[in-house]
């Protein structure tokens, strides 16, 4: 017999003979400490090779896109190329191992899933320069700013989504445009609705039949578990198996929560990739869901999504909490979903233990038509996001000077809204009205005592408005776990040491011989970016490594941040505008009109005190 040449990608015969006789070096008299040495060294090797083989996959994967090779799914097509990579698995592992396949069939999945990841990701950095880290060194403007203020993001996918649900035609705007969001109206068409964009405008135009239905071929659902949830909500209410895929993302996460809770709606999901714990999926739906309950893993998503899709169910939805506190079933992330439930006319109770949404067709809250220019379509507007307004508040605060945020103030949450206290307590004058909320700094309370109520997403507000003031300054209700080396890093940063005793932390000025270190900050998510973008105003120099953290959120952000918070100057990292009006309030667009912009673009005006930067989202 003649001796075979091994192909190019093929293990050679001596290299899987040595592996499967690998059991002779583990001896019996070995000592431990020579295995558990023997393990960190290979252990260094196989993260080293993992890392470069992730690589790898996402280098192939990103060429294939480039080509426009992509399969109906959305996914590249690289389905040869995993079998062969299993193959080449198949060839190492001792026949021993055949009962066990399965779980290194799953290992292999993973890896492979994290070359997608990084692919993506890899795409997101790109787009928001995130590559590099970024030096925040702004100079504030000496003038007051005025300018519209950011939308709130889950509001507007829900107003989108019963627009498309009911069937009805509407311009929802303004909205943060962002990839998110292009991802839900991109899903919704799959399943039949007709949703359109440009600029700062949602668009939907109704069809001549009855509402959509969810289509039976495989929908993809992109890299967000909210557009997830949004759709599988959606389709509990039509008898039916749809097919769900999506990114590298979603192919990572965890659905066994999910597939706990839908059960009890009279659906069940199923993973098609035994090998990986999230997409792609198939749900299977008796079109009756009723009740359920809902217990401390239950995904947030998908408990939003129910609660958007439960007036399109026949008989509508009861959702009861198994661990009801004193504040009762809705969380501060919920009350925004409450409000929509009363400016739509939705009939809802809501209990201490429980919701319950009743079946029946949004009414779409549209700008009355003398508020609107002759022929224009039904407008609904979008209510300003109140924990991004008031982080862009704190600019006011820092440099003293006036800002005024046009847009809809969230309807009854101005009175007691927390994020308002804690400017209100740090001195900063607010005044709300139709228009707006405009922003005045006084003078600093001595201590000022800001009061999270035990809420980690009040933190980074908090944590800003503490840090910026001219003295000591005391953080109470501190949650139970929070990001421990964010608030050290930016509380170093600023000079100040802390003393946290019980659910209080207390911030005092460090001694002024103690200098500054450098800080390098990747933020946690789009709050902390946030937090230190404002906080750079008094005291700049930091850099962000991730500052497409907030990008992906926020597109039109850090133009907003270079030439309209902070004075116009040219800069290497950065692009050059016009130059700075120095004697009236400045005046500009976030990455999208406002309401009262998108009305008065039918008749042009200009004067001689205020100037409009157009800022690109």
């Amino acid at each position: 017999m003649t001796n075979q040449p091994s192909l190019p990608n093929q293990t050679p015969p001596g290299a899987i003979s040595e592996t499967k006789s690998s059991k002779a070096d583990n001896s019996p008299s070995e000592p431990l400490f020579r295995l558990e040495e023997r393990l960190l060294r290979d252990e260094r090797r196989i993260a080293d090779l993992l890392l470069r083989r992730a690589r790898l996959m996402a280098e192939i994967t990103d060429r294939k896109t480039k080509q426009g090779n992509r399969g109906t799914s959305g996914r590249p097509p690289n389905q040869a190329l995993e079998k062969a990579l299993w193959s080449a698995w198949e060839d190492v592992l001792p026949s021993s191992e055949a009962c066990r396949f399965r779980y290194w069939r799953q290992l292999v999945s993973q890896c492979n899933n994290l070359g997608y990841i990084l692919c993506e990701q890899d795409h997101t950095q790109k787009a928001g320069r995130a590559g590099t880290a970024w030096l925040l060194r702004p100079v504030p403007t000496c003038e007051s700013v005025t300018l519209p203020g950011p939308t709130d993001h889950l509001s507007a996918k829900t107003i989108i989504f019963w627009a498309a649900m009911a069937n009805t035609p509407a311009h929802v705007r303004p909205v943060l445009l962002n990839e998110s969001l292009i991802e839900l109206i991109k899903a919704l068409n799959q399943f039949g609705a007709r949703l359109n964009w440009e600029h700062d405008v949602v668009a939907h135009a109704p069809l001549a039949v009855d509402p959509p239905e969810p289509t039976r071929k495989t929908v993809h659902v992109g890299h967000d578990p909210f557009t997830l949830a949004f759709l599988l909500a959606s389709a509990l209410a039509h008898p039916g198996v749809f097919t769900f895929s999506g990114s590298g993302q979603l192919n990572m996460l965890s659905l066994k929560s999910w597939q706990q809770l839908l059960p009890q709606l009279g659906a069940r999901l199923h993973q098609l990739n035994p090998h990986a714990p999230g997409l792609p999926v198939r749900l299977e739906a008796s079109g009756r869901p009723e009740q359920a309950m809902i217990g401390s893993d239950a995904p947030k998503e998908l408990i939003w999504a129910l609660l958007a899709a439960a007036p399109f169910y026949p008989r509508g939805l009861r959702l009861i909490w198994e661990n009801a506190n004193a504040t009762g079933a809705l969380g501060p992330e919920h009350h925004g979903l409450a409000r929509l439930y009363d400016l739509c006319g939705i009939p809802h109770r809501i209990q201490s233990d429980a919701i319950t949404v009743s079946s029946a067709l949004p009414r779409l809250p549209f700008i009355p038509g003398h508020q609107r220019p002759q022929n224009s379509p039904d407008t609904v507007l979008v209510p300003l996001d109140p924990m991004l307004c008031a982080m862009l508040l704190t600019w006011s605060r820092i440099t003293g000077q006036p800002m005024h945020l046009r847009g809809s103030w969230p309807d009854g949450e101005q009175l007691g809204d927390p994020r308002l206290n804690l400017l209100h307590c740090c001195g900063l004058r607010l005044k709300l009205g139709p228009d707006g909320v405009h922003a005045e700094s006084g003078p600093w309370p001595e201590k000022p005592f800001l009061d999270l109520a035990n809420q980690p997403g009040n933190l980074p507000l908090g944590l800003v408005l503490a840090l910026t003031a001219p003295g000591q300054s005391v953080l109470g209700g501190m949650p139970e776990e929070y990001d421990q080396d964010a608030v050290h890093n930016l509380a170093q940063w600023s000079g100040r040491t802390c003393r946290k005793k019980d659910d209080t932390l207390v911030l005092h000025p460090a001694p002024r011989n103690s200098g500054r270190s450098h800080l390098e900050f990747e933020a946690p998510d789009v709050l902390w970016a946030l937090s230190l973008a404002m906080l750079s105003f008094k005291y700049p120099g930091a850099h962000l490594l991730n500052p497409g953290e907030l990008t992906k959120h926020w597109p039109g952000f850090w133009h907003l941040y270079n030439h309209v918070l902070s004075t116009t100057r040219k800069r290497p990292e950065n692009l050059s505008t016009t130059s700075s009006n120095k004697f009236g309030p400045r005046t500009a667009s976030t990455g999208f009109n406002s309401p009262q912009e998108s009305t008065a673009n039918d008749t042009k005006r200009s004067t001689s005190t205020s100037r409009r930067v157009k800022i690109r989202s």
